[in-house]
């Protein structure tokens, strides 16, 4: 039987999806091992993540089904209790980019659903990094996360269903030393959300406060991207002020 070291070797150097899902297997015999030299269960969540790497999904979500199963605790009234540990998190990471890449051939309104489905994945785990000082270097993995599996809705008329974990995203990312660059984009990519769903006003106060901390930490190149939304946000809210009174005088008109 394949020791714990062997298959971590294994996972952590292969690229053959043929040897990722014997490694799978063996996972699965030596979990069901009672001796005391079994493979933790972060071996499954850490396979899951090369799965995904060499794009085997059938051993990814394996993977997952096996530790989602596995990682349940019960206490003395058999409720059921989570651990929370950075491999949970991972795993819900994992899981997010499974069913984002499940969903890349659908269109419509499929489409936008499986997504929404990774992001919800995506978000708790980022939930699970925020909660935690010590995972706290897992919260910018998630933003980046959010941010691949969350592209189907980066356009025109579709950024309005990322504004709720897109906020979640920047808030999370406060609690990161760091990284202003990646913080700048991630306003910029709220505010473009924010204005996606009508909402202007806080449009422009977001994309204000990125472009101000591109110029506080003397980031150019997104001073100018800065710049070129705030102009379309301005434009934006003109349009959007002048078709509710548009709106508005239709209804007075129909009264009248």
């Amino acid at each position: 039987m394949a020791t714990p070291e062997s298959i971590k070797k294994v996972i952590a150097t292969t690229t053959d999806s043929q040897k990722l899902k014997e490694a799978y297997s063996a996972i699965v015999r030596n979990l069901s091992n009672q001796t005391t030299h079994r493979a933790g269960l972060e071996t499954l969540v850490i396979c899951s993540e090369t799965a995904l790497k060499v794009g085997n999904l059938d051993v990814a979500k394996r993977c997952l089904e096996t530790y989602f199963l596995e990682v349940r605790r019960y206490d003395s009234t058999l409720k059921e209790v989570e651990v929370k540990d950075q491999y949970l998190c991972r795993a819900h990471y994992s899981l997010g980019k499974l069913v984002s890449e499940q969903s890349k051939r659908l269109k419509g309104k499929p489409l936008v659903d499986g997504t929404l489905e990774s992001i919800k994945h995506v978000m708790k785990g980022l939930e699970i990094a925020a909660s935690n000082p010590r995972y706290l270097f897992l919260v910018y993995n998630g933003s980046v996360h959010h941010w691949h599996v969350s592209r189907p809705l980066q356009c025109a008329e579709m950024r309005k269903h990322m504004l709720p974990s897109m906020e979640k995203v920047v808030v999370a990312l406060e609690k990161v030393a760091g990284q202003e660059e990646w913080k700048v984009r991630c306003l910029m990519n709220l505010a473009l959300c924010q204005l996606d769903a009508g909402n202007p006003s806080e449009g422009e106060k977001t994309l204000q406060r990125g472009y101000d901390m591109a110029v506080a930490n003397k980031l150019d190149v997104l001073q100018k991207e800065g710049e070129k939304t705030l102009q379309r946000a301005y434009d934006m809210a003109v349009a959007y002020k002048l078709d509710v009174l548009q709106k508005e005088v239709a209804v007075l008109q129909a009264t009248i």
